[in-house]
């Protein structure tokens, strides 16, 4: 007997696989039939966004949709909703196919290993909620860990059940995920592009082909720029002059936010973030420092021993004095 034909038999469970699918590969696949095998495929669906933000989300929705039908996905199973965990489309979709209600079904979310590991989301499943000037009374919050004996209606609560993740090698050895399925798509061949995908499509090959183009995902000036910039190397002093450009340019952002005349918490947690980012460069930079004078002072000491005269170039002196009683303080 299938798990979902044993769960609370009078109700009907709907599982939903959320994901953002840029693109989808073998592995969502996978996944989902994994999935349907366990709660049906009549009652199991696909729900993703059409948001498109360069350079980790290049795909809109139909894009995603056609790409998922070639992995032989009913289209009717792949639904479009503006919000993962809040699914208002799905939701109406199911009740005016089926001419129900919330209080006639339970809805379960599926989510691998790892993103219940990585996503905030999950941390606090079945706790409560925290009092707000808006709502000031906690209470339980929706999403709660999925429990087959205790399941209440989706108009109540929704569930949370974790399935095993599945790891798929590309033809390069890699792992199948979204960053390295549109790195390796854009350059295979149909053949290797077959065989990273499990189908081929010459349709999808050549707006995969645009869609993954690294000038399109982060722009022809940035990529000229990254062709042209030589090498970083920790320890040189290009290094710290590179991590003080970036510092520069975060600053700058952060002087548009101008978070002291400005209130709401979202706008100043963004603000944090940049402070938060900028701190972690400066850290890098003062250690990428040290090195350099802690060198510096052993080539004078070793120029010492050898009876060498110590001559320093002006520059070397002026950076070197001012930043290492800067960095020792």
């Amino acid at each position: 007997m299938k798990l979902y034909e044993t769960i609370n038999q009078d109700k009907l469970v709907i599982a939903v696989y959320n994901g953002r699918f840029h693109p989808m590969g073998r592995h969502h696949v996978q996944t989902y039939n994994n999935i349907a095998q366990k709660f049906g495929y009549e009652n199991t669906y696909i729900t993703t966004a059409d948001k498109v933000k360069l350079p980790k989300s290049p795909l809109n929705f139909s894009e995603k949709e056609k790409i998922a039908s070639a992995h032989g996905i009913n289209s009717d199973k792949f639904v479009f909703c503006k919000s993962g965990y809040q699914p208002l489309e799905l939701h109406e979709k199911i009740q005016r196919e089926k001419g129900i209600t919330a209080d006639d079904y339970v809805i379960v979310f599926v989510v691998g290993e790892k993103d219940m590991q990585d996503d905030p989301r999950f941390v606090d499943l079945g706790g409560m909620t925290k009092p707000t000037k808006r709502n000031p009374i906690s209470k339980p919050k929706y999403l709660k860990k999925y429990d087959q004996l205790d399941l209440l209606p989706a108009s109540q609560h929704g569930y949370v059940y974790t399935t095993a993740t599945v790891n798929v090698l590309l033809p390069d050895g890699n792992e199948s995920s979204g960053s390295n399925l549109r790195e390796f798509l854009f350059n295979a061949t149909p053949e290797e592009f077959k065989s990273a995908m499990g189908f081929f499509d010459h349709e999808i090959y050549d707006l995969l082909k645009i869609r993954f183009d690294p000038e399109y995902l982060y722009g022809a000036s940035l990529m000229q720029e990254v062709r042209n910039r030589k090498k970083l190397v920790k320890g040189a002093q290009e290094y710290s002059v590179y991590l003080e450009e970036i510092m520069d340019e975060l600053q700058f952002i952060k002087s548009s936010y101008d978070s002291r005349k400005n209130v709401g918490a979202r706008y100043r947690k963004e603000a944090s973030k940049l402070q938060d980012a900028y701190s972690e460069l400066r850290r890098l930079r003062n250690k990428n420092n040290k090195l350099l004078s802690q060198e510096l002072l052993q080539e004078v000491y070793s120029r010492g021993l050898s009876g060498t005269n110590p001559i320093i170039k002006k520059e070397e002196t002026q950076f070197s004095v001012r930043d290492f009683l800067r960095n020792f303080k």
